[in-house]
C-alpha cells in the first residue's frame, strides 16, 4: 500500500511539473506576436557594420551612460563622459567585435514591449563610423525560458531576438570601460629598470637582443625566465580596484606617502618613463604613478615578490649558457677519452657523427646531452674563486670532465669543466659567459648525470656513416 501511494505522488510531481514548464512556455510565446517570422539564422544584426570605422560609442548600462571617443592618431578608446580617462581597449574591441557578430534568431514585428522591456529598456549603444552610418540598439529583458533577449534597432516598430551573451557584453561599469593597466607600454619598450627597496638597490639594463644584465652589479646576466617575467609584470600591472583624485589623506591610509619599493622604468624612445611607487600591507599591494592622480590596490601582488628579489636571486645560474641550436660541433674530454660529435644537416634532418669512427650518433643520445648542459642550473655562484682563478686552471687543474662547444665557423662559443668539491657537491665553470669572463657554479653531484667520453655509449646500432 505504501508503494502504491509513493508512486502516485511521483506520478503527480511529474504531472504539476510538466505543467508548469507548459505554461512558461506558453507565456514567452504570447508575449510575442503571432505574425513572428523565421529568418536565417546567420542573418546579422547590423549587416553594414564595419568596427574598425567606429568613432564614437554611447552606452547607457544600469551604472550610468558613458561616452567613449577612438583617438585619431593612436586608435586607442578613450572614455570622455562621465569622466575623462584610458579605456580598456581589449574590452571595447571585445564588444564591437560581438556586435558586428551578433545574429538574429527570431523578427517580432508586432512585440509587447513593456513585457519585453523595450518600452523603457535599460540597456542601449549608439554606434557612430567615420562614414556617418548610425547603429543604435535597445535592449530589453533577459527571458527566462532560454535565456534569449529582445533588442531593436533605433528607429525600428519590430523586435528582434537575440543570444542572451550580449547582456554581460553591454552591461558595463566604469571598472570594466576604463584602462585596468597602470602602465600603458608594452614590455618590449622597456630599456633600463630602477628598484630601489630597502637596502636593495638594483639597476637592470635590456640589451637590444631583448637579454636583460644587472648593471648596477657586475653587469651579471639575469636569468631568462625572471627577466621575461619581470617585464610581463611591469606591463600588466593591474588595478582590482582605483583610487582617484588621491589626497595627501588618501595617501597616508595606502601608506603611498611611504612606499615600500621605488621603481623607475626607462623607455627606448626616452620618453613616457615612469616612476612608480608601492606600498605593501599584508596581503595587499597599492600603487601609483608619480605626477598622477589616480592610485590603484593591485590585482596580482606577484610583481611585488619579482621586483623585491636579490642580486643572486636575479642571475644567470646555469652552467653551460650556449645555446644548444648554435653549436655545430662538441668535445667531450673524460679521464683519458676525447669524444667530439659533428653536427651534420639542419633542422629536422640533423644528425651527429663520431669523429675518428666514422659512425652516426644516437639522436636522443646526443639531444639528451645538449638538454641537460643546457637546463642544469647551479646552487650557488661563486665570484670569489672566480676572481681569483679567472681562467679556472688552478682551480680545475684536473677536471673530471671538460667539454668544448663551437659554432659553424670553428670559433670557440662555450667551454665546461666539472670538477669534484665536498659534501656530495661539485663545481662547475665555464665560459665565456655573457659579460662574465668565468662563471663557476657549485651543483648537486647527481644533477648533470653521467657525461659518457666513451663513443660505444652514442653509436647508432642501425647503420655506419659512408
Amino acid at each position: 500500500m505504501g508503494e502504491l501511494k509513493a508512486r502516485g505522488i511521483r506520478l503527480l510531481f511529474l504531472a504539476v511539473a510538466s505543467w508548469v514548464l507548459a505554461l512558461l512556455a506558453w507565456r514567452w510565446q504570447s508575449t510575442r506576436d503571432v505574425k513572428k517570422i523565421e529568418i536565417d539564422q546567420s542573418k546579422l544584426v547590423f549587416s553594414g557594420l564595419k568596427i574598425n570605422k567606429i568613432t564614437t560609442i554611447s552606452l547607457t548600462t544600469t551604472s550610468g551612460q558613458f561616452e567613449l571617443h577612438r583617438d585619431n592618431e593612436d586608435g586607442f578608446w578613450r572614455i570622455v563622459r562621465p569622466h575623462a580617462l584610458d579605456a580598456d581597449n581589449t574590452v571595447i574591441e571585445g564588444l564591437l567585435k560581438f556586435v558586428g557578430d551578433l545574429r538574429v534568431t527570431q523578427v517580432l514585428s508586432d512585440p509587447k514591449t513593456d513585457i519585453l522591456g523595450l518600452d523603457v529598456p535599460k540597456l542601449s549603444m549608439v554606434l557612430n563610423s567615420s562614414d556617418g552610418s548610425q547603429y543604435g540598439l535597445e535592449i530589453g529583458v533577459k527571458n527566462s525560458y532560454d535565456g534569449s533577449l529582445s533588442v531593436r534597432r533605433l528607429g525600428e516598430k519590430q523586435a528582434l531576438v537575440v543570444t542572451g551573451d550580449l547582456e554581460f557584453q553591454a552591461d558595463k561599469d566604469l571598472h570594466d570601460l576604463r584602462e585596468k593597466r597602470l602602465l600603458t607600454i608594452d614590455s618590449g619598450s622597456i630599456s633600463e629598470i630602477r628598484v630601489r627597496a630597502g637596502d636593495l638597490n638594483n639597476v637592470l639594463s635590456v640589451q637590444p637582443d631583448g637579454a636583460m644584465h644587472i648593471a648596477s652589479h657586475g653587469n651579471f646576466p639575469v636569468d631568462k625566465s625572471q627577466a621575461e617575467a619581470l617585464l610581463a609584470g611591469l606591463a600588466n600591472m593591474n588595478a582590482a580596484e582605483f583610487y582617484d583624485d588621491v589626497t595627501s589623506e588618501t595617501l597616508e591610509r595606502l601608506g603611498l606617502n611611504t612606499p615600500d619599493v621605488d621603481v623607475h622604468v626607462v623607455l627606448k624612445e626616452g620618453s613616457g618613463n615612469a616612476h612608480i611607487l608601492i606600498k605593501e600591507n599584508k596581503s595587499e599591494a597599492f600603487a601609483m604613478v608619480e605626477g598622477k592622480s589616480t592610485a590603484i590596490r593591485l590585482g596580482n601582488t606577484q610583481i611585488v615578490k619579482r621586483l623585491r628579489v636579490s642580486v643572486d636571486e636575479l642571475r644567470d645560474h646555469h652552467i653551460f649558457s650556449v645555446d644548444p641550436d648554435a653549436i655545430a660541433s662538441l668535445q667531450i674530454r673524460k679521464a683519458d677519452m676525447i669524444l667530439t660529435l659533428t653536427k651534420h644537416g639542419a633542422k629536422d634532418k640533423v644528425r651527429w657523427i663520431i669523429e675518428g669512427h666514422k659512425k652516426e650518433a644516437l639522436a636522443s643520445a646526443v639531444q639528451g646531452l645538449l638538454y641537460r648542459l643546457s637546463h642544469v642550473r647551479g646552487d650557488r655562484i661563486d665570484d670569489v674563486l672566480a676572481k681569483e682563478d679567472p681562467k679556472g686552471v688552478h682551480s680545475f687543474a684536473r677536471p673530471m670532465i671538460e667539454l668544448k662547444a663551437t659554432d659553424a665557423s670553428g670559433a670557440l662559443i662555450g667551454w665546461l669543466r666539472l670538477a669534484e668539491s665536498q659534501r656530495g657537491t661539485h663545481k662547475t665553470a665555464s665560459g665565456p659567459v655573457g659579460t662574465e669572463p668565468i662563471r663557476i657554479t657549485e651543483i648537486a653531484a647527481e644533477a648533470l648525470g653521467d657525461i659518457s667520453a666513451d663513443p660505444a655509449d652514442y653509436y647508432q646500432a642501425k647503420e655506419t656513416v659512408q
